[in-house]
């Protein structure tokens, strides 16, 4: 089920979290990891990206456990951030199947103090993706959206960082719609077991593209920390080719804001759509940003 290079638990990947599962009790899982720089968003915070993905394996885990079936893959994950999770430090992250008319299960990471910070909500299937699915979705792949101008990029982060060798390197443009339009080409270490692209860096991605909308009408004034984030798989993802997320603001409040994303095939198939829930903080209540440290700043295509 799962292989040395996988970027959750493969041993053999230099960049993955390289998490060690255990069974303590019939039906549980637990996870233990530290997370790394190179998988952080926010300067000494892990991404929401990769929790997600860490949970959905820990889920997944719970339900292979359980089932005669082993080929199944997460459809539709909720997650709700309670708090950051630093990095550096020895954490725990549990799952266990719930009991539904569908294939789910509940995941939460915990603080080294016992502290649920993250939890997640999952429905699983059969591996393979519905057609009708995408055409109900009604939507369609956008090219052809003029581009207004690029965003920033920074050092570190495993979405966007220049410098993280472990990241995807994304490029980011804001568009004539209001959207953002965010391209990149997921490498071989963010393979999951099937050797499809892991559920860290679509969940990374589509969090990112939605969050940056907030940038459209603020700049760099307000920023976007997620306060839950769910999506919906409809067909597996390559690697080693270009793909495109895009986001846009769907919901503003004084405090928060809501977005709604999609990731797209090189031939533009629909492959994932997904919705954010989001706080706006200026960069003073978020603290511990350093723009030049950080080498926070618009890079040449």
């Amino acid at each position: 089920m799962h292989t040395d290079h996988c970027f959750i638990c493969g041993k053999d990947n230099p960049v993955g979290l390289r998490a060690r599962f255990e069974a303590p009790t019939a039906g549980a899982i637990v996870a233990h990891f530290v997370g790394q720089e190179q998988h952080q968003g926010y300067p000494g915070r892990m991404h929401g990206g990769v929790i997600a993905a860490l949970l959905d394996e820990v889920a997944a885990r719970a339900l292979a456990a359980q089932a005669t079936k082993t080929n199944e893959t997460a459809r539709e994950l909720r997650v709700r951030y309670r708090q950051p999770v630093p990095l550096g430090v020895a954490l725990t992250a549990r799952g266990r199947l719930v009991a539904t008319d569908e294939r789910g299960a509940v995941a939460e990471l915990l603080l080294a103090d016992g502290t649920i910070a993250v939890e997640a909500h999952l429905r699983y299937v059969a591996a393979g993706f519905a057609e009708d699915d995408v055409r109900r979705s009604g939507r369609s792949w956008p090219d052809g959206r003029a581009i207004m101008r690029k965003q920033p990029n920074s050092r570190m982060c495993f979405v966007c960082g220049t410098s993280n060798c472990s990241g995807l390197h994304v490029r980011f443009y804001e568009r004539d719609d209001n959207s953002v339009l965010a391209r990149f080409v997921a490498a071989g270490h963010h393979a999951d077991h099937t050797g499809h692209m892991s559920l860290a860096a679509v969940a990374a991605t589509l969090d990112e593209a939605m969050g940056r909308a907030i940038m459209i009408p603020y700049g760099e004034a307000i920023w976007g920390v997620t306060a839950e984030l769910s999506f919906r798989l409809l067909r597996p993802i390559p690697v080693g080719v270009e793909l495109s997320s895009t986001g846009r603001i769907t919901a503003e409040r004084s405090r928060l804001f809501e977005g709604s994303g999609e990731l797209w095939l090189p031939n533009g198939a629909l492959a994932v759509t997904g919705h954010g829930r989001y706080v706006k903080l200026d960069m003073v209540t978020l603290g511990g940003f350093d723009p030049e440290q950080e080498e926070w700043g618009v890079r040449p295509d």
